[in-house]
């Protein structure tokens, strides 16, 4: 794939993002539910995610090739969320159509970042961040545009402006026929034994996921609390989507600058920077009431987004064999977008149903100092060691 037509998939993939995820949790409210209801259908939705990443990137791997996969997810993704659009405010039958977007939206992310490592390969691996800014780019410009969209329409345009984004993602990709990592006939692996030879090769692969899985407890417990919070304190949608789309802008020269870092410090240290960010947002959460300083630390939480997002992608990158790229991008993502939305999203909205805000955003800032302490535990000496070489290059 050209490097422009890569850029353009971010900058789509950061679109679709845009027209949803600052959204979604205010049209299920403004649909009649409480905030321990969509909290239970945003976990829904990582949990078919959980169910679904890992095997869509190991059957990108194995089957069907990196670029043939995405397009059936991105279809998938748009024909699921259309099912919002008729089931209105019914409970259960928004948790069925959750199950269904989740299984096919959450594979989407891990696929695309999975593509661009491909064409990064190891010696440009570091500037990953430089084309991932594209999405944050588009991202904050498209969330502004849709916060004014909202606030003029109704947040019911949510749903028709994410189908049309989420299709336009197939653009990029209409000329391609690339394969990656074509498979031959007979090494074809099954899910669970890939998996266990990948963690065999990089023992402290699962042990940075679990520092993965606290720090995204954190954020995903947030994503949910910070829009209904700044609601409950009498913001208005532009200002929610100001805050969304500030963070995104934040993470612009941050990501651009990564590459220098990981080179310069490694990458580890990106991410541990960025857990330590968060903790210090989360505390920012939990001592205001004020939306507008809400909407600002909001915005400064794309610096920690940034720094988790990008280390966390390139050091799997780095632990993981390249034969198992999409597996390992797709457990990634499982933890990060499947298990922690899951638990974050639950523990989230209970807490803040019970305790206020507050208890909240103390229990999101102690996860993701956690998070920066077991990362430090699992990336202790070096990283790019444990890579252990494609299966044609061992012979």
């Amino acid at each position: 794939m050209p490097g422009r037509r890569l850029e353009s998939l971010f900058v789509l993939l950061g679109i679709s993002i845009a027209a949803l995820s600052p959204f979604l949790a205010l049209l299920l409210r403004e649909r009649g539910l409480q905030a321990d209801e969509i909290g239970v259908v945003l976990a829904i939705v990582s949990a078919a995610g959980l169910l679904t990443a890992g095997l869509v990137g190991h059957l990108a791997d194995e089957r069907f090739g990196l670029h043939g996969m995405l397009r059936m997810v991105i279809v998938l993704a748009a024909v699921t969320a259309a099912g919002f659009l008729v089931v209105g405010g019914n409970f259960w039958l928004v948790i069925a159509v959750a199950a269904c977007f989740g299984a096919a939206s959450q594979s989407m992310h891990p696929l695309v970042d999975a593509v661009a490592l491909d064409e990064l390969e190891r010696r440009r691996r570091g500037d990953y961040g430089r084309v991932r800014v594209w999405a944050s780019v588009s991202f904050a410009v498209a969330t502004l545009g849709f916060g004014w969209l909202f606030q003029a329409t109704s947040l019911e345009w949510l749903l028709p402006v994410y189908i049309l984004a989420v299709l336009a993602c197939l653009l990029p990709l209409r000329r391609s026929r690339r394969a990656v990592g074509p498979p031959v006939a007979d090494t074809h692996r099954g899910f669970l034994t890939t998996l266990a030879a990948v963690t065999a090769v990089a023992p402290r692969f699962p042990l940075f996921l679990g520092s993965v899985l606290l720090v995204n407890v954190a954020l995903s417990a947030t994503t949910l609390l910070v829009p209904l919070r700044m609601d409950d304190v009498g913001s208005s949608l532009v200002l929610i989507g100001v805050g969304a789309a500030v963070a995104a802008i934040v993470e612009i020269p941050v990501m651009l600058s990564t590459g220098w870092f990981s080179r310069t410090f490694g990458a580890r240290w990106v991410y541990l920077g960025g857990c330590l960010a968060y903790g210090l947002c989360f505390v920012a959460f939990m001592a205001t009431d004020d939306p507008a300083i809400i909407s600002v630390v909001w915005g400064a939480s794309g610096v920690a987004y940034a720094l988790v997002h990008v280390g966390s992608v390139v050091l799997v990158a780095d632990l993981v064999p390249g034969r198992s790229r999409g597996l390992g991008q797709g457990t990634l993502q499982t933890v990060a977008s499947g298990v922690a939305p899951i638990v974050g999203s639950l523990a989230g909205g209970a807490l803040y149903a019970a305790f206020g805000g507050r208890t909240a955003f103390a229990a999101a800032a102690t996860l993701a100092i956690a998070a920066g302490v077991v990362s430090w535990l699992a990336l202790a000496g070096p990283v790019t060691d444990t890579a252990v070489p494609d299966q044609a290059e061992t012979g």
